[in-house]
Parts: structure tokens; sequence; C-alpha cells
């Protein structure tokens, strides 16, 4: 459907939604073009349905939350606002589009260009990034020497592991003041999913596995390091010390063998 206004601007939309007897949305298929006098288009296009729709607009901008908003106002409980993000697994958040969504209740996500990576925010942190002021970076990204310590690295280097940032005017933001569902496709099915602290700590985390996605989700109330594997972490500090245990075993017994020998030369 196109329609056209006098200001030169135009608007093109492919639209499918289908409901229950109650009229809830069962399922939406929707993609809108904005082209402004001067030629320049931005797209939104809005699936999902039971209550939640993901919309990804084309360009980070106030614009392109204001148009998401004209399609799924009132369609569902849940919005989730996909901005466009580099080959990296990074976007970036304009303050002001920040504050929109934060106002209009809805939530933003960032996934990778191969979709095995996502994050995403819930409005409470939402809210909480507006009050705080300025433009927000996102990235989720296979962890590094780069960008983990070397604490981190020493436990992490060779595992399915993530490193989730966020920053908001060059600041990086750990606690988020609400929480963030991650999701990750490791690619096994028995699955422990460990936070790892700057100084190599661990901690098991609650998570969950859909054998028909092949997707882990948990949730989390700030951002770090996280490392996803198929049995459960044994720190290499527990192998040493059992290799610290039996040597002291050997010398103790070392002793007692040489001290019996002198008893009986004696």
């Amino acid at each position: 459907m196109l329609h056209e206004d006098l200001d030169g601007t135009s608007k093109t939309t492919e639209y499918e939604i289908q409901r229950d007897a109650d009229g809830n949305v069962i399922s939406i298929e929707s993609t809108t073009t904005h082209t402004d006098a001067d030629g320049g288009s931005t797209e939104v296009s809005a699936t999902g349905g039971n209550g939640r729709i993901e919309v990804e607009i084309s360009e980070n901008t106030i614009q392109a939350v204001e148009y998401a908003k004209e399609i799924v106002d009132g369609l569902a409980d849940e919005v989730i606002i996909v901005p466009i993000r580099g080959e990296d697994g990074t976007v970036t958040v304009p303050e002001e589009a920040v504050n929109a969504i934060a106002d209009y209740g809805f939530m933003t996500s960032v996934s990778v260009t191969d979709g095995t990576r996502t994050v995403t925010l819930d409005n409470d942190v939402m809210k909480t990034l507006s009050e705080r002021h300025g433009d927000v970076v996102l990235s989720i990204a296979e962890t590094t020497t780069d960008n983990t310590t070397a604490s981190q690295w020493a436990v992490v280097g060779g595992t399915y592991a993530i490193n989730v940032t966020l920053v908001q005017d060059d600041v990086q933001i750990s606690q988020l003041g609400g929480t963030a569902e991650i999701k990750v496709e490791p690619g096994y099915e028995t699955v422990f999913v460990y936070y790892v602290d700057d100084e190599g700590g661990t901690e098991l985390l609650e998570s969950s596995y859909d054998p028909d996605t092949g997707v882990v989700r948990f949730t989390v109330e700030h951002f770090s390091v996280y490392m996803i594997l198929d049995k459960e972490y044994r720190a290499e500090s527990d192998g040493m010390w059992m290799f610290v245990a039996i040597g002291a075993i050997a010398i103790l017994l070392a002793f007692v063998l040489i001290m019996r020998r002198r008893d009986s030369d004696g």
C-alpha cells in the first residue's frame, strides 16, 4: 500500500496480521518504507506475535523509533527494537533514540550478523540509560586477549566465551539497573554458563537450553565475560593443589623410610 503526502514524503507498507478470537495478535509480518522529499528512505520491519514483537530499523535514529511505534502501538506487551548493527556485533544508539525507547516502554536488542549471539536490554535498563544521558554503544563479541584481562583469558582461552560491553558517553557501564537476556548457540546440549570476573574468578549461572533451536538463554544484571561449557568447570588451581598434596605425601613417605632405615642400621 502506497501513501503519498503533499510535502513530497511517502510511505509504502506490506502488512499481514493474524488474530485469535479475542483479538490478540497471533502473528504479524510488516514492512514499512518511509521516503522523504529528498529520496532518502527508512525501513521498519516487524515480526512476532503472542505478546512479543521484534522491530528491525534500518537506521538508529529517533525518527526510526517513532516509525516503529506507529506499527506496533497497542499490538503487544513486549516490543524489542533491533537497531542496525556493525559486522562486529556493535551498535550505537543516539541519546534521543535511547530516550524514545525508554519512554515508549520498548526494549532494545543487538545481535551479531550470523545471529548466534544476542543480548536484549529490558526497559528498566533503557530508563537507567536515559537518566544518565549520552549515546549508547552495546557490543557482544567473542573473547580475545584484547577484550579480556590476563586472568580472564587464562580461564576462557580456547573455550566458547563472550564479552558483553555497554558504554555510554565514553564510560563503560557494568551494573545495568535492570536485567539483560543473553542468547547464544554453543553447539552442544549439556550447558554450564559461568560469569568470569576480572581476576579470573567464576560463578555458575542459571541457564536454559532449547533442544529445538539449540539456543542457550541466561539473564544477567551486569556485563562482563561469560563462558559456556559442555561440562562443569574445574580451575587448574584445583589440579595444582592435588599435585602439591601428592608431592607432600611422597616427601613424607620418603622421610619415614629414611628414618626406618636409620633405626634398622642402628
